[in-house]
């Protein structure tokens, strides 16, 4: 999460700080595709004690942010007793014992397939051991989420290994995250927002989404997942007008150029295989791209 105008948003772009990308696997399917990134965590990253960081949320003037220290708080008191739950012989959590907990976990494996083929869906895991460690773990969403945000998952692959992951939730998600965090250890779906969801290409188009807050066990481990869904677009297509060509720094552009180069001669040597690179290739794109990108959007929806 990241502090905005006096409250707490989800972003994935936050992950940057925190996690290396290692790669991407494409699990195809009849009804979809899935892709999936291979997580690696940043060593060098320290994080302070959650108490710290609750208590410079109470130190806030603003009542918003003191209401986030509670939240977090409880959140961090619920994850001891979690880890305190798997490191009994007979794990018991919230009344419900092993057998139970497994069958719950199968139905909402269910749930989350049938979702993946009927919505643009994005999934993000955490994985909880009885050794009282935690890691996230899952990094997943559907092609049909690539092409809302009006990637391929060629151009999405090369941002990703270039730049970092880009900023994949909409723009208020600030409901969003009071739910994650409040019902943390619950099976729950929070009230849909509509908001704006930031294309490729800079352009903006208001989306209607919720997300999913499920809890799963299995092998002695508990895993949390939260499921963004888009559940259809709202009003028009663009809200505001892209960054234009000209005003890409031309230094900057240069270097851009050069790595993608280097990307597809390592790619050809080794796999193979290149990608289409759209910085080295952008003084030959067409305009009409982006108009028909905009049509694949609305195949996508229908």
């Amino acid at each position: 999460m990241r502090e905005r105008d006096g409250s707490l948003l989800g972003g994935s772009s936050v992950l940057n700080r925190f996690l290396n990308w290692r790669g991407i696997e494409i699990k195809k399917g009849e009804d979809c595709n899935i892709i999936s990134l291979a997580i690696e965590k940043k060593f060098q990253v320290q994080l302070p004690p959650w108490q710290k960081l609750v208590e410079r949320l109470w130190d806030s003037e603003n009542i918003e942010m003191k209401r986030w220290g509670d939240r977090i708080r409880d959140f961090c008191l619920n994850h001891e007793n979690l880890f305190r739950a798997l490191g009994e012989e007979e794990v018991n959590f919230r009344g419900m014992n092993e057998e139970k907990l497994i069958q719950i976990s199968a139905e909402m494996e269910k749930k989350t397939e049938k979702l993946f083929k009927t919505y643009p869906c994005l999934l993000f895991g955490a994985e909880f051991e009885k050794s009282g460690s935690s890691r996230m773990s899952d990094f997943i969403f559907n092609e049909q989420y690539l092409w809302e945000l009006g990637y391929t998952l060629e151009t999405f692959s090369t941002t990703l290994l270039q730049e970092g992951i880009p900023e994949m939730m909409p723009e208020n998600t600030a409901c969003m995250m009071k739910s994650v965090v409040t019902n943390y250890f619950t099976v729950n779906e929070t009230p849909e927002v509509i908001s704006d969801l930031t294309l490729k290409n800079g352009y903006r188009k208001k989306v209607r989404a919720k997300m999913l807050n499920l809890m799963t066990y299995k092998d002695r481990k508990f895993e949390y997942k939260g499921i963004l869904i888009i559940l259809e677009r709202v009003g028009d297509m663009a809200s505001h007008s892209p960054v234009q060509e000209c005003e890409l720094n031309k230094t900057f552009l240069k270097k851009v150029i050069k790595k993608e180069k280097e990307t597809n001669r390592f790619l050809k040597k080794y796999y193979n295989t290149t990608l289409n690179l759209p910085y080295s290739s952008m003084n030959r794109t067409c305009k009409v791209k982006d108009l028909e990108s905009f049509e694949h959007d609305d195949v996508a929806l229908m």
